[in-house]
């Protein structure tokens, strides 16, 4: 579906399939871990048996203090930071 957009008229993705955008992706920097959380919400329609209906779900999420670290120990982001008023000519 992505493919069928406007901006990616005219584009040639540097990948042949899935296991070759894969190996890419597998060879970026890795950064904080992934966290998963499990658990079950319950709706506001009912069922048949009258009761609310559930669905067990997942919630996926980084610790964003993780992050915001790798951020400013980055090489092409950290020098770049400033942390006090600087005057732009």
């Amino acid at each position: 579906e992505l493919t069928h957009l406007k901006i990616c008229d005219g584009a040639k993705p540097t990948f042949h399939n899935a296991r070759s955008l894969l190996k890419r992706i597998d060879k970026l920097p890795r950064g904080p871990g992934w966290i998963c959380k499990s658990f079950r919400l319950t709706g506001d329609e009912q069922g048949s048996d009258g009761n609310f209906l559930t669905q067990e779900v997942e919630l996926w999420h980084q610790d964003p203090v993780k992050c915001i670290k790798e951020l400013l120990e980055s090489p092409f982001i950290g020098e770049k930071n400033a942390y006090e008023p600087t005057r732009v000519y």
